[in-house]
């Protein structure tokens, strides 16, 4: 496509330049004209196109006019005029980027063959723009209007961030009466600021005024001569700024590594990842939290299926949806779980006094022995290790006795019968949870 070249002249020149070439044009160059047919717009791109095909060595006129009143009548006026020079062009592509959308242009188009131009109404579009983000929904609200409270729902729009060009929604994210839901999906982990507009219309013939005022309009040059007045798609409409919050952090979840339990806040809800074997199962549902609840690891890391309790886990608790504040849930606030026990015991069902207790590295951790009236355990590792005896199997919450590294403590008569169970103590430094209880042996005293 060849596009033709423009320079500006005043109307006066225009005129001047007109009366001269009709004086002394033949019939051919007097039947080279600009119709309807031989212009189309493009509000999405803000440009006139005008087809020149049909011309040869001939000029174009082009300019903005304006809008006025003579003797009752509506005219239109010419200032200035850029003149387009066509020399075996096939088109002639106008921008008009700069006009303001929210006031109706009006562009003139003639040659010299014509004795009035060609008039195009480009409409305005509404001045106010109003987008709100209902966050919890993902639901995008869009009005537009004469002025901010005298909006009405948009029937369509496209998106833009400061730095992208501008996105047309899927079908599925169509606006209907305005509403739109399940949109900026994207933009809830770090927000976003986005602008939304009305589309421009597509590139499209004119079609002869819809205005029943602009079907009697004139040259304000010469009142007599009765002008075409045509109308064009709309430019793009004008843009509202939308901010989309980022998601909030997490809540805080207080965990208590000594004793293996955690504080839920309220209004949370959480799931936990139980890792089986090297392998992490990820829950469909999860569990809602009204007020501040305590849990346990062993109620955390439960596995519903089989009842058993997993030996890793990740605790993932959020702050949900607020529909009244149409804020989404937060960000996931993770803390991983352990009830993995590294200690191992040999003869865990006969005498304590015979057992041996090693660690994860095959160390003996406990020196075991018996006396007279008692039995003395002393922690000869550098680890400590919490210690029960009990006739029953202990709970994660269970009182335990503090067995720190090369401390000892004695077991009278008055539990002989009953088991002794050891487990691993936690750190709250190094955020390491207390391990599960292991049995270690029967209290046999004479």
């Amino acid at each position: 496509m060849k596009v033709a070249n423009g320079l500006k002249v005043t109307a006066a020149t225009a005129i001047a330049l007109a009366v001269w070439a009709c004086a002394g044009s033949t019939g051919a160059s007097a039947a080279a004209v600009i119709t309807a047919d031989n212009i189309k717009t493009s509000g999405e791109e803000q440009k006139v196109y005008i087809d020149v095909s049909h011309l040869h060595k001939e000029e174009v006129m082009f300019g903005m006019a304006t809008r006025g009143k003579k003797s009752d009548k509506i005219t239109f006026k010419v200032s200035s005029w850029d003149i387009f020079e066509v020399n075996n062009d096939d088109e002639i592509v106008v921008d008009l980027s700069k006009l303001s959308n929210i006031k109706d242009n009006f562009v003139a188009i003639k040659t010299d063959g014509m004795e009035v131009p060609v008039i195009i109404k480009i409409p305005a579009v509404p001045k106010a723009a109003i987008a709100t983000y209902n966050g919890a929904e993902r639901e995008l609200e869009f009005k537009t209007g004469t002025k901010k409270n005298n909006v009405q729902p948009a029937s369509d729009y496209e998106w833009r961030t400061p730095y992208s060009s501008w996105n047309s929604p899927s079908d599925a994210q169509k606006l209907s009466d305005g509403r739109t839901v399940g949109v900026f999906d994207d933009f809830k982990y770090q927000g976003a600021t986005l602008y939304i507009r009305t589309p421009g219309a597509p590139k499209a013939g004119i079609t002869e005024t819809a205005d029943e005022k602009l079907k009697n309009a004139y040259d304000a040059g010469n009142i007599d001569k009765k002008l075409q007045v045509y109308d064009a798609g709309s430019f793009p409409g004008k843009e509202a700024k939308l901010n989309i919050a980022k998601q909030a952090n997490g809540p805080s979840v207080a965990a208590k590594y000594t004793s293996g339990t955690l504080t839920l806040p309220g209004s949370s809800e959480y799931r936990v990842v139980t890792i089986i074997d090297g392998v992490k199962e990820i829950p469909d549902k999860l569990t809602s939290t009204s007020s501040r609840e305590n849990v346990t690891i062993e109620q955390l890391l439960k596995v519903a299926s089989t009842g058993s309790i997993a030996e890793q886990g990740i605790l993932e608790v959020r702050t949900g949806q607020n529909d009244y504040k149409k804020k989404p849930a937060s960000k996931w606030t993770r803390v991983p779980l352990s009830n993995a026990n590294e200690l191992k015991a040999s003869n865990a069902d006969g005498d304590v006094v015979n057992a041996t207790v090693t660690d994860e590295d095959g160390n003996k951790v406990l020196e075991i022995t018996k006396n007279a009236d008692n039995i003395s355990v002393k922690n000869i590792s550098e680890d400590d290790y919490q210690i029960v005896v009990l006739a029953e199997t202990p709970k994660l919450n269970t009182r335990y006795s503090k067995l720190k590294s090369q401390a000892s403590i004695e077991i009278n008569k008055d539990k002989n019968s009953q088991n002794v169970y050891i487990r691993k103590a936690g750190d709250s430094r190094t955020k390491t949870w207390v391990s599960g209880y292991i049995k270690i042996g029967t209290v046999k005293l004479p």
